[in-house]
C-alpha cells in the first residue's frame, strides 16, 4: 500500500513531463479525473463502482456524475457512442 501511495503522489509529475514532451496543451491532471468520471457514468457504470474507482470516501462526491448516468435501457448505445465499442465487441 505504501508503494501505491508513493506512486500516486508522483503521478501528476509524471503526467506533466509526458504532456510537455508530447507538446499537448496544458490540462490539469484533475480534469482527466472528471473526464473519466463523466465518461464512465455516461456509459452506465454503477455509481458505487465509480465511487470506488475514483477513491471517493463519500458517495455524495460521486453523485455529481449521476446526471450523466443513462437511462438503463440506453446504456449499450451510450457506451458505443462514448468509447466506440459495444458490450461483447472489441474495437
Amino acid at each position: 500500500m505504501e508503494g501505491q501511495a508513493r506512486w500516486a503522489g508522483r503521478l501528476p509529475i509524471v503526467y506533466k513531463k509526458a504532456r510537455d514532451a508530447a507538446r499537448v496543451r496544458p490540462v490539469r491532471f484533475h480534469d482527466l479525473r472528471h473526464t473519466f468520471g463523466t465518461g464512465m457514468a455516461a456509459a452506465g457504470a454503477p455509481l458505487r463502482a465509480l465511487q470506488e474507482w475514483m477513491g471517493h470516501k463519500n458517495i455524495d462526491r460521486t453523485m455529481i456524475y449521476a446526471a450523466y448516468s443513462p437511462n438503463p435501457s440506453q446504456g449499450a448505445a451510450l457506451a458505443e457512442r462514448a468509447f466506440g465499442v459495444s458490450p461483447g465487441r472489441s474495437k
